[in-house]
C-alpha cells in the first residue's frame, strides 16, 4: 500500500479499501500529554521510581543504589518492587492509551456522517460511547482501522507527515519498520493459544 503525503493529499487505503485521511499531529502535545501522567503519578506519591538500597563502601560512607530483580533480599525489598512495578505499569498503560487518542485525532473522520456503522453494531448489541471524543475514537477504532495493518499504516502515516523536517527519511523508514515488526509480533502474540 502506498502512502501519499502531497499536499492536501494526505490519504491511504485501508484493507476494506476505503480511503483513510490523514493530518499531523502535535508531537510536543503527546510528549506533554505524557510527562503530565507521570507528574500526576509522582504528586500522588506513586512508587514510579524504583526502590533503594544503600551500601557502605571504603571509609565508612554510605551510596545509594536502586533496586532490580536481582537485588532484592528481603520480604519488604520484594513488596516494595511489586508496588513500584505494578505503579510504572499503571502509569505506562495511561500514557500509552493517551498517545494513542493522540495519534487518533490524526485520522479525519466523522462517526456522524456514515449512520449505518452505528445500526449495524447497535444490532449486535455493542454499546456506543455517548461522549463525542469517545465516538469518534470507537468509531476508528471499529470501522475504519479495522486490521493491525490498518492501525499500523495509520500510525507510521501520521507519523511521517508529524515529524517532516525534524528526522530524516532514513529514520522514519527505519523506525517504520521497527514499529511494523513490533505489530507482527504483537498480533503473533495475540493469536497464540498456547
Amino acid at each position: 500500500m502506498a502512502i501519499r503525503t502531497e499536499k492536501q493529499e494526505n490519504y491511504f487505503y485501508n484493507a476494506a479499501g476505503r480511503k483513510v485521511e490523514f493530518q499531523p499531529i502535535s508531537i510536543m502535545e503527546m510528549n506533554m500529554a505524557t510527562a503530565a501522567v507521570e507528574k500526576r503519578y509522582r504528586d500522588a506519591g506513586e512508587p514510579i521510581d524504583p526502590p533503594t538500597y544503600e551500601v557502605e563502601i571504603v571509609g565508612g560512607a554510605k551510596e545509594i543504589h536502586r533496586h532490580d530483580e536481582t537485588t532484592l533480599v528481603t520480604e519488604e525489598d520484594k513488596v516494595n518492587w511489586r508496588k513500584h512495578r505494578d505503579a510504572v505499569a499503571r502509569m505506562e498503560e495511561e500514557q500509552t492509551n493517551i498517545r494513542t487518542e493522540i495519534m487518533l485525532d490524526g485520522i479525519i473522520a466523522d462517526p456522524d456522517a456514515d449512520t449505518e456503522w452505528e445500526q449495524r453494531q447497535r444490532r449486535y448489541g455493542i454499546e456506543i460511547p455517548e461522549d463525542k471524543n469517545d465516538r469518534r475514537i470507537h468509531y476508528i477504532n471499529t470501522v475504519i482501522l479495522r486490521t493491525p495493518e490498518d492501525i499500523g499504516m495509520a500510525i507510521e502515516a501520521i507519523m511521517t507527515l508529524s515529524v517532516r523536517g525534524a528526522v530524516t527519511e532514513e529514520e522514519i523508514k527505519s523506525a517504520s519498520a521497527t514499529f511494523r515488526g513490533n505489530i507482527r509480533a504483537a498480533t503473533d502474540e495475540a493469536g497464540n493459544t498456547d
